[in-house]
């Protein structure tokens, strides 16, 4: 017979003494427990959900806009010719002229194809110099870090423009770019991000997972996965390669060593470092936010930051629904990209508040000229939706329509081109 065995102190006044001690230790030892359970937990939603006050105010005032301009359905050419007189932002000083020198730091799953499309359209329009991918190449020796090996031949021109995917190694582009180049990136939430690239680059097939939910499988015993990957010696380079992005993606990408991933203090060092290097870090979740503060920083037009989301994966093509524990424990496996993430959030709000109350017409503006540009492109379908006075600007609406659409590849064989390459 299997008996359970207490310990029994004899009841006096010292041991009740002691009793009430013990269980008010416990009560409070509990209560602080749940305490930094409950501020994790709101920390991890607060993240995701940004600043609440900021945005209420937002959604204020795009109603009042929207209520008083909303875009019409047809004469698209007439609200296109009409909203150039808008082209700069309200809060930008008008003697401020554009920047043309940017290094934009491509990151993978975040939007950054997108990005990439908007700076190789305006230095397209203004004939820059691009650091572009040695022929038959595109990408600057990713996954390796940024050298002069990772670039075509300049044939002596001042370079004004990289943003195909390099790993970040602010020496060496010190030592290529002007002095005044800004220095731009893009992240997003690790856990939708390492999810995306899970899907993208097909991790789960390359480690060897035969399940109908690899990434749980592989979230269960990462380390296992990896290293029975890492062993196989018949693994391809593109796979070892993708394996990169198997932890961290983004820290790797802003050419954080691997082997300190878990090393909190030299994370945490490295990040305050990005943040004194990098003139702006955009958030993916807050996309045409994101576009407000570069155009502010480059000085550029609304025209300029125009985008089509490019290589967007939606939530209906995804194979595993993210629970809640699930992005709990992608963030745990994934710490330094994490606490990348929650540092640029943080200073990204600092930058929309310093900005100051016009940011958000700003935004609503960008927002409704990105609508009306999709809703004319749509149109280039149907001639008989124009005006006969609108058909002299029919083939310059339909060129915009295309670099809109235009892919990174694409645009790097015709730079190379251009470029003698």
């Amino acid at each position: 017979m299997i008996t359970e065995r207490f310990i029994v102190l004899p009841y006096t006044k010292e041991t009740r003494r002691t009793t009430r001690f013990i269980e008010r230790f416990i009560f409070a030892s509990c209560f602080v427990v749940c305490v930094i359970f409950l501020y994790n937990d709101r920390y991890i939603h607060d993240l995701l959900t940004k600043n609440e006050r900021l945005y209420k105010m937002y959604r204020r005032r795009e109603e009042r806009h929207n209520d008083s301009s909303t875009p019409r359905q047809a004469g698209f050419l007439e609200n296109l010719d009409q909203n150039e007189s808008r082209s700069r932002t309200s809060n930008q000083p008008s003697q401020c002229r554009p920047r043309n020198n940017i290094v934009f730091l491509k990151t993978h799953r975040t939007g950054s194809s997108t990005i990439t499309n908007i700076i190789n359209r305006y230095g397209d329009s203004r004939n820059l110099t691009f650091v572009l991918p040695k022929k038959g190449k595109y990408r600057l020796r990713w996954p390796y870090l940024f050298n002069t090996a990772a670039y075509a031949p300049l044939q002596g021109r001042t370079p004004n423009i990289l943003c195909n995917h390099a790993r970040y190694n602010r020496e060496e582009l010190d030592r290529l770019m002007p002095k005044d180049v800004a220095h731009v990136t893009i992240i997003r939430d690790p856990a939708d991000q390492f999810s995306s690239v899970f899907e993208k680059f097909k991790l789960g097939e390359i480690l060897g997972i035969n399940s109908m939910d690899s990434l749980s499988e592989f979230l269960s015993n990462p380390w296992f996965y990896l290293e029975k990957a890492l062993e196989n010696e018949n693994i391809q380079a593109v796979e070892f390669h993708r394996l990169q992005l198997a932890r961290n993606g983004m820290m790797f990408d802003l050419g954080f060593d691997p082997l300190d991933y878990d090393n909190t203090d030299r994370i945490r060092r490295y990040i305050e470092r990005l943040d004194k290097e990098f003139n702006l870090v955009m958030l993916t979740e807050y996309f045409t936010e994101s576009l407000v503060l570069l155009k502010y920083l480059m000085c550029w037009d609304f025209n300029d930051v125009l985008h089509f989301a490019l290589n967007a994966r939606t939530h209906s093509n995804q194979k595993t629904p993210l629970t809640e524990y699930l992005k709990s424990r992608i963030r745990e496996w994934n710490q330094a990209d994490f606490l990348l993430y929650k540092h640029f959030n943080e200073s990204f709000w600092t930058k929309v508040n310093t900005y100051g109350e016009g940011f958000f017409n700003d935004v609503t503006i960008l927002g409704n000229k990105i609508k009306l540009w999709e809703n004319a492109c749509r149109a280039m379908e149907d001639r008989t939706k124009f005006d006969s006075k609108e058909i002299g600007n029919l083939e310059s609406t339909l060129e915009m329509c295309r670099k809109l659409i235009k892919n990174e590849t694409s645009y790097i064989e015709y730079f190379q081109h251009r470029q003698n390459i």
